[in-house]
């Protein structure tokens, strides 16, 4: 195998790697949208004919903390091993030196950082659509007790 097609062979593996990461985000979105508007319908079919008690509260805080831990948790695990891989693939495409890239050019800030930073600092520095997704959750669910606790108080 030339150093070229060993070249293409990794830089098709990265693309193979962003695809998965791309298709994934794709259903996660699609799914918290599902979620969002199946909380809301819930809501709205609910709302006025029983009070927002406790096991409400306590069912909504246990929805959010499951859609935090188990699914956010498990899709921040594919994306970074998706986004390690990719990173591996074209460093070692851009590591063939008769290829013809510039290595000495080359960006080393794209090595593997991702296993070093937990969830909740990853979050907070570089995942913005996740972030966004959970705080949207916690936007509807917020307004889901408030929209039950008033429909219920001002009910007649």
């Amino acid at each position: 195998m030339t150093d070229k097609e060993k070249c293409d062979l990794y830089m098709e593996l990265a693309r193979l790697q962003q695809d998965s990461f791309d298709k994934r985000r794709d259903i996660e979105w699609k799914l918290s949208l599902a979620l969002w508007g199946g909380i809301l319908f819930a809501t709205n079919g609910i709302a006025g004919k029983i009070p927002a008690c406790t096991s409400f509260i306590l069912g909504y805080v246990a929805l959010f903390f499951a859609y935090v831990f188990l699914w956010l948790r498990g899709l921040w695990t594919a994306n970074n091993t998706d986004k390690q891989f990719r990173d591996i693939y074209k460093s070692c495409a851009l590591r063939i030196p008769e290829v013809g890239y510039d290595f000495a050019n080359h960006n080393d800030k794209e090595k593997i950082r991702y296993e070093e930073e937990g969830f909740f600092a990853f979050l907070l520095k570089e995942n913005w659509a996740m972030l966004s997704q959970i705080l949207i959750t916690l936007l509807v669910l917020t307004l889901s007790l408030l929209w039950l606790h008033l429909a219920f108080a001002y009910k007649g």
